[in-house]
């Protein structure tokens, strides 16, 4: 067992130094300040993984484990000596009024964390390299953001903002929020959207080396290439900016999905 402070009824802290978990991992559950009530969950790393998945439960329940890295092993150990592995990355998870983050104190290791939560939980998770993020069963207001790493949430409902740079973007809905703006977007990879079937949206679309596939009825809504110009320290600056717009349903609240180098796919459930 870890030590375990909690400071004013309402802060919890662990702070955890680990050794020899490597290949099994370890596992904490956080006690949540209102059980039964909505929260949120912010996950941020440099390296590694993330997967949430919602579940029937009060608690947050935190899977965390760090695969040792050969590759970045620093030379060989010196004559008649063994290795020993040296695992520790320094994990803190904070509770707060039902607002839980985890941080990494040393973040160039390579670190999988796997959390489950009560469904209705937001979350802000991110990573930049050797890895990807995975949410799946949960409701509520997320923003994911990965650079190295592909996206894939499948069964959420709410409103979703979710971008990549060198990856997929894979997001399957049970519901979405009626008014709510959402954002799909990578630099290098497919964007595949699934809505339910009567999902009412504005849908801004655009891709450079790639091409756009549907089977809403989209009525297209054709404004040709949006030209913005700017002028700063006696220098013009123009861009040209043309992008597919439609809508699905009648229309609605915006949705943007957009690529450079990959194929849009918004399909109906």
């Amino acid at each position: 067992m870890k030590n375990i402070y909690q400071y004013c009824g309402i802060v919890l802290i662990l702070l955890l130094q680990t050794t020899a978990w490597a290949q099994n991992g370890e596992r904490i559950a956080v006690s949540l300040s209102q059980p039964g009530q909505p929260g949120w969950l912010k996950v941020q790393l440099v390296t590694g993984s993330i997967e949430v998945s919602g579940y029937d439960g009060n608690e947050v329940i935190v899977d965390y484990q760090a695969p040792e890295d050969k590759n970045n092993r620093k030379g060989n150990p010196p004559d008649g000596m063994r290795r020993i592995p040296n695992d520790n990355f320094g994990l803190k998870i904070i509770e707060d009024d039902n607002k839980v983050e985890i941080k990494v104190d040393i973040p160039h290791k390579r670190t999988m964390i796997k959390v489950m939560v009560p469904r209705q939980f937001s979350l802000k998770l991110g990573t930049v390299n050797n890895g990807d993020i995975t949410v799946s069963n949960t409701r509520g207001e997320m923003e994911i953001s990965n650079v190295n790493g592909s996206i894939f949430m499948k069964n959420v409902s709410g409103a979703v903002i979710a971008n990549t740079v060198n990856g997929d973007l894979t997001v399957s809905f049970d519901q979405i929020s009626a008014d709510a703006p959402m954002s799909f977007t990578t630099l290098n990879g497919k964007v595949d959207v699934t809505l339910p079937s009567t999902a009412k949206a504005t849908a801004r679309m655009s891709t450079l080396n790639g091409e756009i596939y549907t089977d809403f009825d989209l009525t297209l809504n054709n404004q040709g290439a949006k030209v913005n110009q700017s002028r700063e320290d006696g220098v013009l600056r123009i861009e040209i900016d043309k992008q597919i717009y439609g809508e699905i349903n009648g229309g609605g609240a915006e949705m943007i999905f957009k690529s450079h180098n990959g194929d849009i796919l918004i399909r109906k459930k």
